[in-house]
């Protein structure tokens, strides 16, 4: 692997794990509709400019482009319409840690729909939401027993739910559609789909939709997002790909989370409690165990699973 695509890989996963801050930032002048809407609205845009052409010339079947839409729907409208309110009431320490069970989610609905998986991989996940529930109850049991929670922590789990479905449909309805192009119109119909949240939020709300005046750091904290998070990363992460093949380049994602909870803790200055570290701790070793390849499976090439993009 050459020193670009090491530095690509890596600014990928910095962009991502940074989206989990710089949502926070922003929402705290914008609201969460506005906040989600802004996002990928923009980067929607970006990629038109970027690849106009391709995108009008390329005839897309319009069954293709409800299967896209029905795509997006989980993993833009839906996955961030619960992401971006779990992050509002949560910590981004929570957000990092919890995303990063996606893959065993994915996997694991994946077997569940029929197709077979190793036993280590059942194990991790469910090693790996252990450590979810120990979060989202606070390591207590009583918590548990009487259904105290964090509806914050709630809402990034069914976030997280959506994005696993997303990643079974991507597998599904991508086809022989270009990389970017499918990347333009998930953004898009995504996008799209989302357009009723801040409509009704500003009927309700009307002028009071902004929070507070506009302030530069929200603004350039949705920039990041748009332009970090949702284009640039998957651009260098696909060019990537091209040159490293999806296994190599895929294990660059377990950065993701750690990215976050390195700047959860260091930008933000979260107060992380014990409960959130061992919940952490469980975590991380049921993704291990669920990502683990006997040395006679690994020569074999190894197909991308999605991640969520932050």
């Amino acid at each position: 692997m050459n020193t670009s695509t090491y530095i690509k890989l890596s600014l990928s996963a910095f962009f991502w794990g940074g989206s989990a801050i710089a949502g926070k930032i922003a929402m705290q002048t914008f609201s969460v509709s506005l906040v989600t809407m802004l996002r990928f609205s923009i980067a929607a845009l970006a990629l038109l400019v970027l690849y106009r052409r391709q995108i009008v010339a390329y005839a897309m079947p319009a069954k293709q482009h409800l299967r896209v839409a029905f795509t997006a729907f989980f993993g833009i409208t839906a996955c961030y319409y619960f992401y971006f309110g779990g992050l509002k009431l949560s910590s981004a320490f929570n957000a990092g840690i919890i995303e990063a069970t996606i893959p065993c989610l994915t996997l694991f609905i994946a077997t569940c729909s029929g197709k077979r998986e190793r036993l280590t991989k059942v194990i991790g996940f469910l090693a790996a939401y252990i450590g979810v529930i120990y979060i989202v109850f606070e390591g207590k049991l009583e918590n548990l027993l009487t259904i105290e929670y964090s509806v914050g922590d709630l809402l990034l789990l069914f976030s997280t739910f959506c994005f696993a479905i997303y990643n079974i449909l991507v597998e599904r309805n991508k086809r022989d559609t270009p990389n970017n192009l499918f990347m333009f119109y998930i953004f898009f119909y995504g996008s799209l789909l989302l357009l009723p949240w801040p409509v009704i939020d500003w009927m309700v709300a009307g002028n009071s939709m902004l929070l507070q005046p506009i302030a530069l750091d929200a603004i350039i904290a949705v920039l990041f997002m748009a332009m970090g998070g949702s284009v640039i990363a998957y651009l260098f992460f696909n060019q990537a790909i091209s040159v490293v093949g999806a296994a190599s380049a895929s294990s660059f994602i377990n950065l993701v989370p750690v990215i976050t909870v390195f700047l959860s803790v260091a930008y933000l200055g979260e107060d992380i409690s014990v409960s959130q570290w061992t919940g952490s701790l469980i975590i991380f070793i049921g993704v291990a165990v669920s990502n683990y390849e006997p040395k006679r499976e690994r020569s074999s090439p190894t197909p991308m699973v999605s991640e969520q993009v932050e």
